[in-house]
């Protein structure tokens, strides 16, 4: 998996084969064809995250707000979704 909340969207190859150096042909049948799960944070709408309910929506909000009040909104709507001791554990890593 990779995540990429940089400004410059992704443009690698989301092929793992395309990533590695080539080698003899006699080899090439032991390179992985394999691909990773991409999420760009950069090419996520703001729809699209404020309608979803996954941690990682959250998360991206968070990062991709504005300002003050954006921010605080959307770390209440996290801590909300979050119960028991994930909830804990996340009260614990933000005020430490």
């Amino acid at each position: 998996m990779v995540l990429n909340n940089g400004e410059t969207p992704w443009t690698a190859s989301e092929k793992v084969g395309d990533l590695l150096v080539t080698c003899p042909e006699p080899l090439r049948k032991f390179q992985p064809e394999q691909k990773y799960f991409l999420w760009d944070e950069t090419r996520l709408s703001p729809l699209l995250l404020e309608n979803a309910k996954g941690e990682s929506a959250f998360i991206f909000r968070f990062e991709q707000a504005s300002g003050g009040e954006e921010v605080i909104g959307s770390f209440r709507d996290f801590k909300r979704a979050l119960s028991g001791k994930r909830k804990t554990f996340l009260e614990r890593a933000v005020i430490a």
